[in-house]
């Protein structure tokens, strides 16, 4: 069976938004001391390919643990706007020209291009969804948004902050563009239920037909968001569910 890993490493170097804390992996036991080897893991929900829940942005907005296990898998469909260039605003029209295929479909896949910047500080100017466009989303019923990019909104103000050693979240919002890291589409589509993965990789090898995908986050309490192991498994072949 092939199974395709959209899933980015987490390691002590992996990029995260500036605004966020790098993951720390130590070893608590090993095999030489302990006689077993055991990770000790400290990270943000949002490290790596992860999940965005309503919660993210609104405390009265659902967690992860309010979506049952089906909700996270289902059938995707690529959008390609790997064309489009940086900090390109993706409209309703760009999204409408999917329609027919969107309609048969649980997820939407953003293929933007811009996973080649993951690394730099230039992945920030990846495309990103308008309101209207993220509204267009939950209008056809898609329920799960994914995209290769750090963010479903625009966040190229990230690419201009300040390298502050160790800063903390208010350090960087004093030290970057505000006005270009917004959030319309985060609240468009999590407040209709439609949930946000984000910092995708290898969409280049997913096929241009409907697929089956996987998004499951760890079984985080009361989460607002969760890393994932994301797939496509081409395979597998299922109609849109309905919840």
């Amino acid at each position: 069976m092939n199974i395709i890993d959209l899933t980015r490493e987490i390691s002590n170097e992996t990029q995260v938004c500036p605004c966020d804390r790098t993951p720390v992996i130590e070893n608590y036991a090993t095999t030489e001391e302990e006689g077993v080897n055991v990770k000790f893991i400290k990270m943000g929900t949002h490290t790596a390919t992860h999940i965005d829940a309503p919660y993210h942005i609104s405390k009265t907005g659902k967690t992860l643990d309010d979506f049952p296990a089906g909700w996270f898998a289902g059938m995707g469909i690529v959008l390609d706007f790997s064309s489009k260039g940086e900090i390109y605003q993706i409209t309703r029209a760009d999204i409408m020209a999917y329609e027919k295929e969107l309609c048969q479909a649980d997820f939407a896949i953003l293929n933007t291009g811009w996973a080649r910047y993951y690394g730099t500080w230039d992945f920030f100017r990846h495309p990103y969804l308008s309101e209207d466009a993220a509204k267009a989303l939950t209008e056809l019923g898609i329920r799960i948004v994914g995209t290769d990019g750090g963010s479903a909104d625009a966040a190229f103000g990230f690419s201009t902050a300040k390298r502050l050693p160790d800063p903390t979240f208010m350090d960087i919002l004093e030290n970057m563009e505000r006005e270009n890291v917004r959030n319309e589409a985060h609240a468009t589509l999590l407040n209709n239920g439609c949930l946000i993965v984000e910092y995708l990789c290898n969409l280049n090898q997913l096929p241009k037909e409907p697929a089956f995908y996987s998004f499951l986050p760890l079984k985080i309490s009361k989460a607002d968001g969760s890393p994932v192991r994301a797939v496509c498994i081409p395979e597998i072949k299922l109609t849109k569910t309905n919840f």
